[in-house]
């Protein structure tokens, strides 16, 4: 996984967006988002 798509991931966790959301703001699986 690209070191800018963990970034922007973790930065939608943090703001408490939920995984599936956060996988869709940025163009990622919802389970990979699960991950964080």
């Amino acid at each position: 996984m690209l070191i800018q798509l963990q970034q922007k991931l973790l930065e939608h966790c943090v703001a408490g967006t939920t995984a599936r959301a956060a996988a869709l703001f940025v163009g990622a699986q919802a389970n990979t988002a699960n991950l964080f």
